[in-house]
C-alpha cells in the first residue's frame, strides 16, 4: 500500500545531526525507520542513519567531480526519483 507523500523542509540543529529527520518523520506521523532519507552529500546519509533511517544516494544534483559518494556508506543508490519506487518495491517497504 502507498501512504500519501509529504516532504517537510527545515533547519533545526543542522546535518548531520539526527534531529531534522526525526521532526519530520513526527510531522508526518510515522516512525523513523519508516521513512527513506534521499540525499545528494555525505552529511545527508549520516544524518539518516544517526536517525534510523535508510538512506539512499542520489549521485546527481549538488556533488562535486572529486566526491566518493560510494564511500558514504549509503543503504542504496537512485540514479533519478524514478528510481525511488523500485527500490521501495525491491526493499520491501511498499
Amino acid at each position: 500500500m502507498l501512504l500519501p507523500l509529504r516532504a517537510i523542509l527545515f533547519d533545526l540543529d543542522g546535518k548531520p545531526h539526527a534531529m531534522p529527520m526525526l521532526h519530520a518523520a513526527k510531522l508526518a506521523g510515522v516512525a523513523a525507520d519508516e521513512c527513506v532519507y534521499v540525499g545528494d552529500a555525505e552529511r545527508d546519509i549520516q544524518a539518516a542513519h544517526a536517525a534510523g533511517m535508510p538512506g539512499l544516494v542520489t549521485p546527481y544534483g549538488y556533488l562535486q567531480p572529486d566526491e566518493d559518494w560510494r564511500a558514504w556508506g549509503g543503504d542504496g543508490v537512485i540514479q533519478s526519483p524514478l528510481d525511488l519506487l523500485p527500490w521501495l518495491e525491491h526493499s520491501g517497504r511498499l
